[in-house]
């Protein structure tokens, strides 16, 4: 356990530099984030969710906000391990990240969960945000956190997903475009914006997390089989995800593909 918190203190180190020196991306990351979720928010209203819900407009963008959160973690979760495989295999560096005594998907895992801290930033201005946009209570902004402390086993969920997807850049080499692509397809085909109402997006690991978070909002009964239902997709995607992943990087480097990098 050791070794695990020590490697932990080294990224989270490594991360806030390069952060520091890439203030660009930054505030690049910032602008698009805010431009999303601003578009997202006026688009939407909370209307679905009102009518759904039978409440107020306020509450309704409550609601759509608890979705958005939930998207903007897991997306970032999914573009992240096809972006950093992408590119540490394109440097040779992933075939030396073989060689560790940690297994790569830990590896991958933790270097995003230092991510996702040094995200907060911008989680803490779109909640300032909308304080100006909508009237939100200590209650609000307290849930909003806890919202994110349920929102971890979709992160691990999309994960997967995001490992899933590197087994195709593994082979393809690229593919940022189609991850932008799936990325902005998920706020409108899932229910950020609007209730469940569809099996299949119940799939998406993020789903069953805002349906039960939505409804301890509302201080509605959450049924034990949402969260069974929300804990067995996202340990599907992870295990399926890193298995396809780990098998992915034996093939080419049996094949010896890292060498055309």
């Amino acid at each position: 356990m050791k070794k695990y918190y020590e490697l932990l203190k080294i990224e989270l180190r490594i991360t806030f530099l390069s952060r520091l020196q890439y203030k660009v991306g930054m505030i690049s990351d910032f602008i698009m984030i805010v431009g999303v979720f601003l578009i997202a928010f006026f688009f939407n209203e909370g209307s679905p969710l009102k009518i759904y819900y039978d409440i107020s407009s306020n509450d309704g963008n409550i609601l759509f906000f608890i979705g958005f959160l939930f998207w903007q973690f897991s997306s970032l979760a999914l573009g992240f391990s096809t972006s950093i495989v992408s590119s540490e295999a394109s440097e040779g560096i992933l075939e030396q990240k073989m060689q560790s005594s940690f297994k790569i998907q830990i590896l991958y895992f933790i270097k995003l969960i230092i991510n996702l801290l040094t995200n907060f930033l911008i989680i803490l201005a779109l909640i300032i945000l909308m304080f100006f946009l909508t009237n939100l209570t200590i209650r609000d902004i307290v849930f909003f956190f806890v919202s994110i402390i349920l929102n971890i086993p979709a992160i691990i969920g999309m994960y997967g997903i995001g490992l899933l997807l590197s087994t195709i850049v593994l082979k393809e080499k690229k593919s940022s475009s189609l991850i932008l692509i799936v990325q902005t397809l998920l706020i409108f085909i899932s229910n950020v914006m609007k209730p469940l109402d569809n099996i299949i997006v119940a799939l998406i690991p993020y789903s069953l997390g805002i349906e039960i978070c939505r409804k301890i909002y509302l201080e509605l009964t959450v049924g034990w089989e949402l969260w069974l239902g929300y804990i067995c997709i996202n340990l599907f995607w992870i295990m399926i995800g890193s298995f396809l992943f780990g098998r992915a990087l034996k093939i080419i480097r049996r094949e010896g593909a890292f060498d055309t990098y």
